[in-house]
């Protein structure tokens, strides 16, 4: 590790003096709070040295947003910080951070990832690219979310992990033009379940495609659009968007159910996402999988057919 050799903290800021081996390629990245000594210092690590970044919303009404983001993400940002081998570098949020400015800190996850939180008005994607480069960036912020960080990230070569349920516009163009220099995922649901229960689907449809298809979704009483998983289900099988059947009741995290209708017998496919861990399971996975693939644009599937036809 590095050696701080001295330390002097301010009320703005802190300057700090490293001594010891940092790999060129890694250098040190130091984290300084405003009105505060705290500091978080960016050391090289072994093995895989990938970096992720957060780009999660915070559009949850029951959502305090002065503690840090939305469920979703703050469940993705707790995963990362547990993986002994991924940094994760900074999360970016919506509002302007008030108070502790370590997603560490704020979720109670022990880690020395800096894990810096900025408000999305506070500096460009582009200003973050150039002080701390980063190998992917994880998106589970909104519709306009790409629009902050994409073009950065695709200029830089940075992969992009992409998992907004819903645009409500074509970005199908933009994603191709990203394409061109880096590796763009984009999928509504990230979890590997749900995407093997696609795989599944897909083959058994095209073994039986005369049976009835009927798809079920279950979420959270307050989530008023139809699942884009659900509705990616629908096209990939053929099924009218307006045959989806949606359930809402509690705190359903998101349950989802093909029903395949043969001759003298049904076959169930069932996925259900316990907690939103789930997501950030398949959101590393994903950045994972990104790395070792050519410049184009991706689907969570795609990174699973290798493993589906191996088997």
């Amino acid at each position: 590790t590095d050696e701080i050799k001295h330390l002097l903290a301010s009320d703005d800021g802190a300057v700090v003096v490293v001594d010891g081996p940092v790999k060129p390629a890694v250098p040190p990245v130091v984290r300084c709070r405003s009105a505060s000594p705290q500091c978080w210092i960016r050391t090289a690590r072994p093995g895989w040295s990938a970096v992720a970044a957060v780009v999660p919303g915070n559009d949850d009404p029951h959502l305090d947003l002065t503690v840090g983001f939305g469920r979703t993400g703050r469940a993705v940002a707790s995963v990362l910080l547990r993986q002994p081998d991924v940094e994760l570098a900074w999360v970016v949020r919506r509002s302007q951070p008030s108070g502790c400015r370590s997603a560490g800190s704020i979720l109670g996850v022990e880690s020395p990832d800096p894990a810096t939180v900025f408000g999305i008005g506070e500096c460009s994607a582009a200003d973050l690219f150039a002080e701390e480069r980063v190998d992917a960036v994880i998106d589970f912020s909104s519709p306009r979310g790409i629009d902050y960080y994409a073009p950065a990230a695709a200029e830089l070569g940075v992969s992009m992990v992409c998992a907004v349920s819903s645009f409500g516009r074509d970005v199908s163009k933009s994603f191709e033009l990203w394409g061109r220099t880096t590796r763009a995922l984009c999928s509504p649901n990230i979890t590997v379940g749900i995407n093997f229960m696609l795989l599944a689907a897909k083959a058994l449809k095209a073994i039986a495609p005369e049976s009835d298809v009927e798809i079920v979704e279950e979420h959270f009483r307050n989530k008023t659009e139809t699942s884009g998983t659900a509705l990616r289900l629908a096209r990939t099988l053929e099924v009218d968007a307006a045959q989806v059947k949606s359930l809402r009741a509690g705190t359903i995290v998101g349950n989802h159910e093909v029903l395949f209708g043969l001759e003298d017998q049904v076959v169930r496919i069932r996925h259900e996402s316990l907690s939103r861990e789930a997501f950030g399971n398949g959101a590393l996975f994903a950045a994972r999988e990104l790395q070792s693939r050519p410049n184009g644009v991706y689907q969570m599937e795609d990174l699973l057919l290798p493993y589906f036809t191996a088997a």
